[in-house]
């Protein structure tokens, strides 16, 4: 194939995550055509619109605009958040305010407004076609590999609910809630995503996963004050717990709940 053919030929990218569309849009954009190959039936199958954070602290410019300069336009819906809240194993709170935001609150999913779903209209009204439940395993021209992980190096459990909580970003320490990693609690709009990360297969891992349990069972009765839901967070990270058989688990590389755990949404996670 000579260097005509070659600029002619679409360039395959396997995987309509954010990364993989974020690559066929700067080849879109470079005015080289681009094929996206899904093996899922549409984008952010993972994710019922969980909230996530674009992080604005490690560069010197802000995180939207570098984006933009790429190529990829801001048609997703964020928040600007400037304030944190953070609580160490003892329980003890630590608030940090910065006059630029720490990060920009999204939703990921395939609903309008999320992250994922933006991208993917994105690609398509530049023309990218996106081949959707279409296993992509052999590239003979070459091409972009971006299917995200193949196996599960962590546990990611969490609760997507509706709330009158204000809005707010809280991180907890702990070694007994989320050994080696953390949970977070993010509320936006009435919306809000509870989440404990698992790194470590021990028995404190369960800790985590009972404070999702029971914040997702006692969140329709707390009244609209933050520092109730904040008071419970902190009387789950200084309290002792106990592994029961109600418990969620986790179990190696696996991860099992109760079927009261309905509308939870389990992420497995992967390190590149």
């Amino acid at each position: 194939m000579n260097s005509d053919d070659m600029q002619s030929e679409p360039i395959a990218v396997c995987g309509a995550g954010p990364a993989g569309l974020a690559a066929a849009l700067t080849i879109a954009r470079q005015g080289r055509q681009a094929v996206v190959y899904e093996r899922h039936a549409d984008v952010g199958y993972r994710f019922h619109g969980d909230f996530q954070g674009i992080e604005n602290w490690t560069s010197s410019g802000d995180v939207l605009e570098a984006l933009a300069a790429l190529g990829i336009q801001a048609t997703f819906e964020y928040t600007p958040f400037r304030e944190v809240v953070l609580y160490d194993p003892d329980g003890r709170e630590y608030s940090h305010r910065a006059s630029d935001p720490f990060f920009y609150i999204v939703r990921r999913g395939a609903e309008a407004g999320t992250l994922d779903n933006a991208l993917k209209e994105q690609a398509l009204s530049l023309g990218v076609p996106i081949h959707f439940n279409t296993p992509c395993s052999h590239l003979p021209n070459g091409g972009i590999v971006a299917q995200g992980p193949h196996r599960a190096d962590a546990i990611a459990v969490g609760y997507v609910f509706e709330t009158e909580q204000a809005d707010g970003a809280f991180g907890v320490l702990s070694e007994r809630l989320a050994p080696k990693a953390y949970a977070y609690l993010l509320i936006n709009a009435g919306r809000g995503t509870l989440a404990t990360c698992l790194f470590d297969d021990s028995p404190c891992s369960s800790n985590g996963l009972r404070l999702v349990h029971r914040i997702k069972a006692t969140s329709h009765r707390m009244p609209s004050a933050t520092s109730n839901l904040t008071a419970t967070l902190r009387l789950f990270i200084a309290s002792p717990l106990h592994r029961s058989s109600s418990t969620p688990t986790s179990t190696g590389r696996r991860c099992t709940v109760p079927a009261s755990f309905c509308g939870t949404s389990l992420l497995w996670l992967s390190q590149p």
